[in-house]
């Protein structure tokens, strides 16, 4: 799995601490989810120090067929039925448009990563925790580099990466102009092509 064990062991307590961490299986896949994040894996593909991180925080994995939400001062909630949107390997195949991890980073309230489709030079923000999450050197023996990031367009509120192992799929942070005029300035120098630095 393409992904940092203590990375990902921080993502999910701040789910379950804040919006709660929602889980739930197929007979062969996995999938976990945030309020700006979902990660969908094959169980076989898992690895110990992954189901290890989950259990310590949740007491359980989910069982075929199961969906529920976990919260750190609630009672566990089950869902009815798996939501579409936890299906990002299906979305995935729409994210056609390669986006460039730039060395540029936004300090507000949280520390952003500028992403930029190539062509347009139109900038996209996440948050920086996710840089941190995709881990390429965690990636087991033989296991295939990601496709990544990616969105299906960059009006869109999702960027991807995705192996033949695992999917993740991160919010990106919209900029309201109204309200944030120096995050707002910011990005318009990015997209003028004032701060081309690609990593």
């Amino acid at each position: 799995m393409f992904i940092n064990a203590s990375a990902f062991k921080k993502l999910i307590k701040e789910s379950w601490s804040k919006e709660g961490l929602t889980m739930g299986a197929t007979e062969d896949e996995i999938f976990l989810a945030g309020g700006s994040w979902v990660i969908r894996t094959f169980k076989s593909e898992m690895t110990n120090k992954i189901k290890a991180a989950i259990v310590e925080l949740t007491g359980e994995l989910p069982a075929a067929g199961e969906v529920f939400t976990c919260y750190k001062k609630e009672a566990t909630q089950y869902e009815v039925a798996e939501n579409e949107y936890w299906n990002i390997c299906e979305r995935f195949k729409d994210a056609k448009i390669p986006l460039q991890i730039t060395k540029v980073k936004y300090q507000g309230v949280k520390e952003l990563r500028v992403l930029q489709e190539k062509e347009s030079l139109e900038s996209i923000l996440i948050n920086e925790k996710f840089m941190n999450l995709i881990d390429l050197s965690a990636r087991e023996e033989m296991e295939d580099l990601p496709v990544g990031p990616v969105t299906t367009g960059t009006k869109s509120g999702l960027v991807y990466w995705k192996n033949s192992i695992m999917a993740i799929a991160v919010a990106r942070i919209f900029v309201d102009e109204e309200t944030d005029h120096e995050m707002s300035a910011f990005m318009g120098q990015m997209e003028r092509g004032l701060l081309p630095f690609i990593q």
